[in-house]
């Protein structure tokens, strides 16, 4: 019987031009790209390209590409960073009770620092109400 992979939402197969080209670079260009020497110059400059590469694939700057070291830490920084740099535009968030852990304790540090968090119920299909998410909606 065929096995079939259905956790994408936790990892995802590597395509294998994208593992070639990372075997490639961890055999040959292993340096930290924040250092100085050869090595670290070297990484820096893949970096560098694979992010503008990356923007101009998705129509971004690459100023606006960021790399993070998984899941977790990209919740973090996108939950938490954006509801900081808007805080004088409100600082109430909605999102539901089922969400991943990583964004429930992003809302859960932004309520220790300020903000109000509407946590929505959800159906039996995972579903929110329309008149729940109506009743949520606020100003701020």
């Amino acid at each position: 019987m065929e096995r079939i992979y259905l956790d994408h939402a936790a990892t995802t197969p590597v395509h294998p031009d994208v593992l070639a080209a990372m075997v490639t670079v961890m055999e040959a260009d292993f340096g930290n790209p924040s250092s100085i020497h050869h090595f670290g110059r070297e990484a820096r400059k893949i970096l560098d390209e694979t992010r503008h590469e990356l923007a101009e694939s998705i129509g971004a700057s690459a100023i606006n590409i960021i790399f993070t070291s998984g899941g977790t830490e990209a919740d973090n920084l996108a939950i938490i960073g954006y509801a900081e740099t808007n805080r004088s535009k409100g600082q109430h968030i909605i999102t539901t009770q089922i969400e991943h852990h990583a964004v429930l304790h992003s809302c859960e540090e932004l309520e220790k620092r300020g903000f109000e968090v509407t946590y929505l119920p959800v159906d039996e299909t995972g579903s929110i109400s329309m008149q729940d998410l109506a009743d949520a909606v606020r100003d701020d």
